[in-house]
């Protein structure tokens, strides 16, 4: 199993100049196996992903 951490798929996802080689990479972890994704790399990507929402999931995130 390999696992992907958050900045692997913030290049992915965004318009990042690092974006085709995180696409590259990932899709050779993908052909070797299972990729996970934990729970952390979730959070800090949909963190980053909304932005002027950060105060909000911050302060939900730490009631949990």
């Amino acid at each position: 199993m390999i696992a992907i951490d958050s900045s692997g798929l913030i290049d992915l996802l965004g318009a990042s100049q690092m974006a085709d080689a995180a696409e590259v990479v990932s899709r050779d972890a993908l052909g070797r196996g299972p990729v996970a994704v934990c729970d952390v790399v979730v959070v800090e990507v949909r963190y980053l992903s909304f932005p002027g929402k950060q105060e909000t999931m911050t302060h939900t995130l730490a009631k949990t």
